[in-house]
């Protein structure tokens, strides 16, 4: 004896002790999945990804002072022109170095390297770029043809 099941998707309504057919299969069930709405973006991410111009950062800076936080979310996006406005402005770079090549932004990362920081610097957490780039192989790569190390290689 063969058993088949109907292709749709069923709740369980445990309270009134109920089957309820919530989709005709999974293709409809992920259909009829609403996503979680966007994340609204804080001030920081919007002036990071922006590309943002000297006057905007200066208000920014004014009201928050966190130009740090600037240079991660403008590495992580690989804004080269903020970068190097933060950098003439000798701004702390901090983890700048890590954020771009964990995302894959090598041409932040030749920025950095081509603006002295040594390709095989600690971050905060005593890791290098590689460290935090080694989970993607391309990018990993690109780091190594760049004289980068393992934490673990120093």
């Amino acid at each position: 004896m063969t058993v088949t099941y109907p292709h749709n998707v069923f709740w369980w309504d445990h309270e009134d002790e109920e089957l309820v057919s919530i989709a005709q299969g999974f293709t409809d069930l992920l259909r009829r999945i609403i996503p979680d709405p966007p994340r609204k973006k804080n001030s920081l991410e919007v002036l990071g990804e922006s590309g943002s111009t000297e006057e905007e950062l200066d208000a920014f800076l004014e009201e928050h002072n966190e130009s740090e936080k600037i240079f991660h979310e403008a590495a992580k996006h690989g804004i080269l022109g903020l970068l190097q406005i933060l950098m003439r402005r000798h701004l702390p770079v901090g983890d700048a170095l890590r954020f771009a090549a964990m995302n894959g932004q090598i041409d932040a990362v030749d920025f950095f390297i081509s603006s002295g920081i040594e390709i095989n610097s600690l971050m905060s957490d005593g890791k290098t770029a590689l460290d935090w780039a080694a989970w993607d192989e391309d990018s990993a790569s690109e780091l190594r043809k760049r004289g980068a190390k393992l934490s673990s290689e120093l």
